[in-house]
């Protein structure tokens, strides 16, 4: 019994049919692609994709690679740990912080009875918002390709935002309570410096996941970047309204005076930051 394949007889017909075939795809040599390669970009896509339902929106390849600086990472990781061992070892405080930021009652509670460890966890807090203002600060400067003069690019930028941040709370700080002696106003003024650390606390809190997000994703950062805006928006619209409801509960409150200072020490920082920001490179 024969196990071998049977042979197939060809005619001529299918012989010659063959050796078109054959000669047909010999003749697709390399010149013939490099004279396909040859057409520009669009012209190749039309080509492939005419009367085709598949969309497409750039004609070359787009890279989603997102540089961060080595530096900004590890100042995000330190935060991030820093707060993390807030919680961790400081529970109460941390959870008494939150639930002041909402009630008048327990703001006004830790006031009275001076607790010197929430003040303490308050500081090392505002610490925390003050860097986490300047990365964030540093991300929309970079956003926006805001160019200055003085404060230089990378961590100099970094480090001369989270100056300047740093140095316009401490002299308001510092007046605040200058006034409060001059004028005897020293409980008022002990109320709303209190609110001001402990509205910057949240505020450094609630930003840190706008930041990482606005940071590390390749998608949607304007989105990102636009809602911690608006989250900044709000915070000092609310600490503004609470200062005002504070100053208007005294006795002596005057129009004129909370309107003195809310230019003062309220828009004025806001203003010279954004002027030194907007100052361009010669």
């Amino acid at each position: 019994m024969n196990d071998s394949l049977p042979l197939i007889r060809l005619d001529s017909a299918a012989t010659d049919s063959l050796l078109s075939k054959q000669q047909s795809f010999a003749a697709l040599t390399d010149s013939a692609f490099v004279d396909t390669l040859a057409v520009k970009p669009e012209q190749a896509i039309d080509l492939l994709f005419k009367n085709h339902l598949l969309q497409f929106d750039f004609f070359y390849p787009q890279t989603f690679d997102k540089p961060v600086s080595d530096w900004f990472s590890i100042l995000l990781l330190i935060v991030i740990s820093t707060v993390t061992l807030l919680k961790v070892f400081y529970s109460k405080i941390f959870f008494q912080i939150f639930k002041a930021f909402f009630n008048n009652n327990t703001a006004n509670q830790i006031i009275r009875d001076e607790n010197l460890l929430v003040q303490r966890a308050s500081i090392l807090l505002s610490v925390i918002c003050y860097v986490v203002l300047a990365l964030f600060a540093y991300n929309a400067v970079i956003y926006f390709h805001i160019e200055n003069r003085y404060l230089g690019n990378g961590f100099a930028l970094f480090l001369s935002i989270a100056i300047i941040i740093a140095l316009s709370y401490s002299v308001k700080m510092i007046v605040l309570k200058a006034l409060g002696s001059i004028f005897y106003f020293n409980k008022p003024v002990t109320a709303y410096i209190f609110n001001i650390f402990l509205i910057n606390n949240v505020l450094g809190i609630v930003l840190i996941p706008f930041i990482i997000l606005g940071t590390y994703l390749t998608a949607n950062n304007n989105l990102i970047l636009f809602a911690g805006l608006a989250l900044v928006i709000i915070f000092f619209i609310y600490r503004l309204v609470k200062g005002m409801l504070l100053w208007t509960g005294t006795n002596s409150f005057n129009l004129f005076y909370l309107f003195l200072y809310i230019c003062a020490l309220e828009i004025s920082p806001l203003l010279i930051l954004s002027k030194l920001l907007l100052i361009q490179k010669q």
